[in-house]
């Protein structure tokens, strides 16, 4: 039986395992740069297999700096100010000095 959280759901619910192909879906990153994540001991990973690794929600949320609330899922979470972590799913990425509107003609 699983161990269960506050609210005598269990944690397995609140804190799944997500495997690398998923955080990179999720990230829109590459799965060898999740991979890399976790060799460097950025993400902590559990092998699953010979080749696969899973990684709790939880541990990803705190690679990421975000904090979620204990009402889980649906509540938005926020997110630390460091310009160098992976965006969050459906966060909008800004590259400064570009013009959206510029189609790289002069007329």
């Amino acid at each position: 039986m699983a161990p269960e959280s506050p609210d005598n759901t269990p944690l397995a619910d609140h804190d799944p395992w997500l495997t690398l192909a998923e955080i990179a879906d999720e990230l829109r990153v590459s799965p060898a740069t999740v991979r890399l994540w976790v060799s460097q001991g950025r993400l902590e990973a559990t092998r699953a297999g010979a080749r696969k690794w899973l990684v709790r929600r939880s541990e990803l949320d705190r690679m990421l700096g975000v904090e979620r609330s204990p009402s889980g899922p649906g509540e938005v979470p926020s997110v630390s100010g460091d310009p160098y972590r992976p965006p969050t799913p459906g966060e909008r990425l800004i590259v400064h000095g570009a013009s959206p509107a510029s189609n790289g003609s002069d007329g």
